[in-house]
């Protein structure tokens, strides 16, 4: 089916300057660029501000370290679900270990002492795997044109800041640095809570509540997940070795590139954000990823001419792509995980270990093997044919076969439409079907048997029935005892109606509806739920709901 060229989000209806402001701009926080601070304090204390393409072996050891403790955290989140009181104490942790990392990476230069720049990286890699990864929970807060907005606009702000630092003096850099990862703490807890007034007011974005099929990626073959992630380890492994090519080391990049460098990625984001935003154009998986890969491609081939001039322009490039790259992986990490069972957490440190292991190997094959001065455009060619099939895993509009990646933004694409009224037709099907209350249709009702709609379990919320006044419950009744557990386990008032809904086996799709809550923002509460209460999926809540006395 062709693709229609004018697609327009959801909720965009062609766009222009004073529809975006009235769109954006009432719900707009400085908070929620807060992701910006965590990559400014990257550049500041392990990319150098980019005065060359990388660090060397220090931005090699940060990032194999980042790969490494991300992985353990996966293996817990896997067993199991931090509650939020743990989540907030290792924010902490992360902003102190950060903090700690770049004090002592410019202690380390001050006085050259290695034994310390080697303990700044360490603390540095295990800070800032949470300290960045859990922005990925407020994103998964927002609707889709929302976490396009904010993802690719922090990008860009940390490119400027990027380069407004470099005209400082270094030990000044590294000060402002080591007050990065406060901010970020700070402004993550600001938009978390300005969130959760969205939610009191009834309302998440301002826009309707997100109506795509429940959970459609669960339906996924695994194998396509593992086709995108071998695509974007490709990439990342030619994109480590064309850091350090053709002689092994860190190319130093010249004022005008460093610019360049910055105003490019800058650039790049601000035309996607214009394309989808305010065009109202359809947002592509391989559109995006074309960016890069061609970017990398141009960059390799002019570092292959072995000419200074165009080994710059072709290092800066490199560089681009590098940065550039940030923002597509966020916001696909974003998209899966908010469209699948599995934790926001594990999706992305499974897109984020398969990006920075291979580039790290890479850069450490580049600074093993090199130089390739003798035969660097056969070199060249080897990391194009990577390239290539990096391409050819990942540039298809067609994957994941339940849903295209974005689908959201591109809603009135009737192939897509098509996609969701068909996962909405098998979503409940995967719910249990015991512990109802008979007022709610079960899964596989049929379209002719007597049901209550969604919107009729409202009055239930409040303890009365649709059919009189309210009942007086006895110490045996469900609501009494929701309502007691409330109380018990410091439930706020929307985690008990979240709690009502589940044992009920509504749909997350449902219970949004129900409450006027995006889906996303039910599954967040979902989570803070079982993890309260110690459960792990809706049958165990219903038996600690069944089995509660006090």
């Amino acid at each position: 089916m062709q693709q229609r060229e004018g697609c327009v989000p959801q909720g965009t209806n062609k766009a222009s300057w004073p529809l975006f402001v009235r769109r954006f701009a009432p719900l707009f926080s400085c908070s929620f660029l807060g992701l910006a601070a965590i990559r400014v304090w990257l550049q500041c204390c392990v990319y150098d501000l980019y005065a060359a393409t990388d660090s060397g072996m220090a931005t090699v050891a940060v990032n194999l370290t980042r790969g490494i403790v991300t992985l353990v955290l996966m293996a817990i989140f896997a067993r199991r679900t931090f509650s939020t009181q743990t989540q907030n104490r290792l924010g902490v942790a992360s902003c102190i270990l950060m903090t700690c990392g770049c004090v002592l990476l410019l202690a380390a230069s001050e006085t050259q002492t290695p034994l310390l720049g080697w303990i700044a990286c360490v603390l540095s890699a295990l800070g800032v795997v949470w300290g960045g990864g859990m922005w990925i929970t407020f994103y998964e807060r927002l609707d889709p044109e929302e976490s396009l907005l904010y993802a690719f606009s922090a990008l860009p702000l940390s490119c400027l800041a990027g380069l407004a630092l470099g005209l400082l003096p270094k030990s000044l850099t590294m000060l402002v640095g080591a007050f990065m990862p406060a901010l970020s703490l700070v402004t993550f807890r600001n938009a978390m809570q300005s969130l959760n007034g969205r939610d009191d007011a009834g309302c998440t974005s301002g826009a309707t509540p997100h109506k795509a099929a429940p959970l459609p990626y669960a339906r996924e073959f695994r194998d396509t997940f593992l086709r995108f992630l071998a695509g974007v380890a490709l990439f990342s492994l030619a994109l480590g070795f064309a850091r350090g090519f053709p002689y092994g080391q860190a190319i130093e990049l010249s004022g005008a590139m460093r610019v360049l460098h910055q105003l490019m990625t800058c650039l790049l984001c601000a035309g996607v954000l214009w394309h989808v935003l305010m065009k109202g154009r359809c947002l592509r998986l391989s559109a995006l990823w074309n960016m890069p890969l061609m970017l990398l491609v141009i960059g390799v081939l002019l570092l292959a001419c072995l000419t200074p001039q165009l080994m710059q322009v072709g290092s800066a490039l490199v560089t681009v792509a590098n940065t550039f790259t940030l923002a597509v992986l966020w916001y696909v990490s974003y998209d899966v995980a908010r469209n699948m069972h599995v934790s926001s957490y594990l999706v992305l440190g499974a897109v984020w270990v398969t990006h920075q292991v291979p580039r790290e190997a890479g850069r450490l094959i580049a600074m093993g093997v090199g130089p390739y001065d003798s035969s660097p455009m056969f070199v060249a060619m080897c990391m194009i044919v990577l390239l290539a099939g990096s391409m050819f895993l990942l540039v298809s509009n067609s994957t994941p076969l339940t849903r295209p990646l974005f689908a959201d933004l591109n809603s009135t694409d009737p192939a897509i439409n098509s996609s969701q009224n068909q996962g909405a037709s098998q979503g409940d099907a995967y719910a249990p079907a015991f512990f109802n209350t008979g007022t709610i249709a079960t899964p596989g009702t049929t379209s002719g048997a007597p049901r209550t709609t969604v919107n009729s379990e409202i009055p239930a919320i409040a303890g009365t029935s649709p059919a009189g006044p309210a009942a007086t419950p006895t110490t045996n009744d469900i609501e009494t005892r929701l309502l007691l557990m409330g109380k018990h386990y410091d439930l706020t008032r929307r985690e008990v109606d979240i709690a009502r809904l589940l044992i009920r086996d509504l749909s997350k799709v449902q219970i949004g509806e129900a409450l006027c809550l995006s889906e996303s923002t039910i599954r967040t509460h979902a989570r803070n739920l079982y993890a309260k209460l110690d459960v792990h999926s809706r049958e165990q809540l219903k038996e600690l709901v069944e089995e509660f006395r006090l």
